[in-house]
């Protein structure tokens, strides 16, 4: 079973519809909350990618995958 990984800033925004998508799925997953006084540190290594898009890349991927819940 793969194991996912989600980093997203601490807020709610664009990354809390990925983490209610792994709840309803069932999957576990590891949260990666980035805190704001951090970002600066961690966006050097951020595959030169801007997070958000980033994070709606894996959310298409994961959506594609999700089996409906009844």
């Amino acid at each position: 079973m793969p194991s996912y990984k989600l980093h997203y800033f601490d807020i709610r925004g664009r990354g809390e519809l990925n983490r209610y998508l792994f709840l309803a799925a069932g999957r576990d997953f590891k949260d990666n909350r980035i805190p704001r006084d951090e970002w600066p540190n961690v966006k050097p290594s951020w595959y030169h990618e801007p997070l958000a898009k980033y994070i709606h890349k894996i959310t298409n991927e994961a959506c594609k995958r999700l089996e409906p819940v009844s």
